[in-house]
């Protein structure tokens, strides 16, 4: 197993595993209401500013007006985040808890559309804004886009910023260009070449227009392809509330591709026809994907990095070829000829940006502005939320917000989508429910359930290790009358830097089991370290969803002397429970006589009893001694328990059946401490610890 493993999706087959801190000044009216069968919150946010652009800082609830289908909505819940203006070259900001509404950003790096040097200042600008402007409470996605994989989601929505700048600064560059950074080299240069040296200029000069027809071609279909990922994609976002900034770094696809060549419309003036269009409608399709975006509330902030690695002009066919495709302008700021001109990509990016409702950032080489102005365009808003009926149809609602101070221009979403029945969700927006249900601490499709889990562990032959999981589904819940008992469950692993170690499904069937059930689930081969696991149960057909975590710790070995293992508690059997999956071959588990313990126990249980895996290394001592103490999380007193062990011996490993006499334990909330000592005192000792909840005793009838 490899722990580093990031685990992302791609739109083909999108199974990608897959917190409100507001600068400024934050004022609520009415918190968020809990929605039910009849009625919902919709929030939404809306950006306002002077007329020489600059953001208007001070409104108050009432100054704004919200009109959804033509009829005026009460606001009952309002959020200001604000930026405080710059004094003396410095942003100071104040940070306060904010109720509703963060920033959410997908930074899109398109490497089927770009080049070396255009990657390399995508990352650096992306990593000036995380390092400068970013604040605590923004959750930012990544994406990427490129010819041999598509469109893949590299990590979701996160406000971990340690974490996006790994998966920002580790995007690579040559496996991530594909065939695309070096498209020409591949289908031209090579070949014409050879051509060149030993036939006829006629012969070469045909050779030549064939390659081009065939580039021409093979850019048409990346075209078609990023248009389509891209629509489904911005598909899947239409019910996440909020305004989803897509910050895309990109040199966009050749103009003369949706666009006829300049030297066929206008020589004279050098620029592009923007009505022309093509064969393959590749404009309506580009432009279809952008209103996808725009109805969905994720307006394009278009960074164009063209040019900001080698700039070129006044080339032949040849020359073109071996270089990255030029910029907009020449190194000494000049005009650029035909050939540059028909192949940069600057006009599909305005259009992106202007028809999706979001900024152009071209002709710049300054990192620190292009970041700074994300930041202006992006950090000063406000959030609104008006109760409408609950609606299941799928449909668009039109949404009009109006300011009533005077000079005021306000840019908000323009509506939003109705949620509708899972089942008809399209295979993408479900996997993107999954994605947000499995990784979100706060998911915004949904509002899952949430139950206990437990994690163990033992070690296994060749210094690895088995991890076994256990958990009582909440099945009934998830349920409906109708007879809808399909569920799939997942399993995930993530370690230390939060990358997904592992990951395991399996499909339920509902109807042949209860709340009783006892899920289990493992890893095998899981390296020592610190892991955070999941379990996340899905309804197939309704979308419920149920999630529950648990954190173990694996020791590492390989020093003289013994390590002790996360502990599995056990239940007796007093009548059998049905097990779903299995755990793994746990030396010294009687599966006859318990099963994981996935809940409480009664006051007044007099054993509970745990199985406590051990290491052995060049281990020369005697029998190994045993305490246990259990910690009142409530009032911190401690306690220590009775308790009697028996051994199950394995290779380089014992496994303890340990019985605990809890019987004295009040009601509450425990930690259990177990230590293991070497009676002679030559070897350290080693401890683990493991929750547990006793729930009051039955009072007497």
């Amino acid at each position: 197993m490899n722990p580093k493993t990031l685990f992302s999706f791609h739109l083909a087959f999108l199974i990608g595993f897959f917190r409100l801190v507001a600068v400024g000044a934050a004022q609520v009216e009415q918190p968020p209401l809990k929605h039910d069968v009849a009625v919902t919150m919709k929030l939404i946010q809306v950006y306002v500013s002077d007329k020489n652009g600059r953001p208007v800082r001070d409104l108050d609830s009432p100054e704004f007006e919200v009109i959804s289908n033509g009829r005026p909505q009460r606001i009952v819940a309002f959020e200001r985040h604000v930026l405080p203006a710059e004094e003396a070259g410095e942003t100071e900001a104040v940070e306060i808890e904010s109720l509703i509404m963060s920033r959410k950003f997908f930074f899109l790096f398109d490497f089927a559309f770009n080049d070396v040097g255009g990657i390399a200042m995508s990352k650096k600008t992306a990593l000036d804004f995380l390092d400068t402007h970013a604040l605590p409470a923004d959750e930012i996605g990544i994406l990427s886009y490129s010819v041999e994989k598509g469109l893949t989601l590299h990590e979701y929505l996160t406000s971990d910023r340690g974490k996006i700048r790994e998966i920002v600064r580790d995007l690579g560059t040559g496996v991530g260009l594909g065939r695309a950074g070096t498209f020409w080299d591949e289908l031209t240069a090579e070949k014409t070449a050879k051509l060149d040296r030993g036939a006829s200029a006629a012969l070469a000069a045909a050779a030549r227009q064939e390659f081009k027809r065939a580039a021409q071609a093979q850019y048409q279909m990346e075209i078609l392809k990023f248009s389509s990922s891209l629509k489904d994609f911005a598909a899947g976002l239409r019910y996440m509330p909020g305004i989803k900034h897509v910050v895309l770094f990109s040199k966009g696809p050749p103009d003369f591709l949706m666009y006829q060549r300049a030297d066929q419309i206008a020589p004279e003036a050098n620029r592009m026809n923007l009505n022309a269009s093509d064969g393959l409608n590749l404009r309506l399709r580009y432009e279809s994907m952008i209103r996808e975006l725009a109805s969905s509330n994720s307006p394009v902030i278009a960074v164009n990095v063209e040019g900001l690695a080698s700039r070129v002009r006044d080339m032949d066919f040849e020359e073109l070829s071996r270089s990255a495709r030029p910029s907009s302008q020449s190194s000494s700021g000049t005009a650029l000829n035909l050939v540059e001109r028909n192949m940069v990509g600057d006009s599909a990016l305005i259009e992106m940006a202007r028809l999706s409702g979001g900024k152009y950032f071209g002709g710049m080489n300054d990192v620190q502005k292009i970041s700074r102005e994300i930041q202006d365009l992006t950090g000063t808003f406000y959030v609104l939320g008006f109760i409408v009926p609950e609606k299941w149809d799928g449909k668009f609602e039109k949404i009009e917000v109006k300011v009533k101070r005077r000079g005021c221009e306000v840019h908000s979403q323009k509506g939003y989508y109705n949620r509708k029945p899972f089942a008809k969700l399209s295979a993408l927006e479900k996997h993107l429910h999954l994605v947000d249900l499995a990784l979100s601490e706060k998911p915004l499709f949904s509002d899952p359930l949430r139950f206990s889990m437990s994690a163990a562990a033992q070690p296994s032959p060749g210094g690895e290790n088995d991890l076994a999981l256990a958990a009582a589904l909440p099945i009934l819940r998830l349920r409906r009358a109708s007879g809808l008992n399909r569920l799939e469950a997942f399993l995930l692993l993530f370690d230390q830097e939060k990358n997904l170690a592992g990951l395991n499904r399996l499909e339920l069937d509902a109807a042949k089991t209860s709340d009783e059930a006892v899920f289990c689930g493992s890893f095998s081969g899981v390296p020592a370290g610190r892991f955070e696991c999941r379990i996340v149960v899905r309804n197939i057909e309704t979308g419920d969803g149920a999630v529950a975590t648990s954190a173990v710790d694996i020791p590492r070995r390989g020093e003289p002397g013994f390590k002790l293992f996360p502990p599995l508690l056990l239940a007796p059997l007093e009548k059998p429970r049905p097990v779903f999956g299995a755990l793994p071959d746990f030396h010294g588990f009687d599966s006859a006589r318990f099963a994981p313990l996935t809940g409480e126990i009664p006051q007044g249980t007099k054993i509970l009893s745990v199985l406590l895996p051990c290491s052995f290394h060049q281990y020369e001592g005697g029998d190994i001694v045993f305490r246990a103490q259990a910690v009142d999380l409530a009032s911190g007193g401690r306690t220590w328990l009775p308790l009697s062990a028996s051994a199950y011996r394995q290779i380089d490993a014992v496994s303890y059946l340990v019985d605990l006499e809890t019987g004295g334990l009040s009601a509450g909330t425990y930690t259990l401490y177990f230590f293991a000592e070497d009676p002679g005192k030559r070897y350290p000792s080693s401890f683990v610890r493991a929750p547990l909840i006793i729930e009051p005793a039955d009072p007497e009838p």
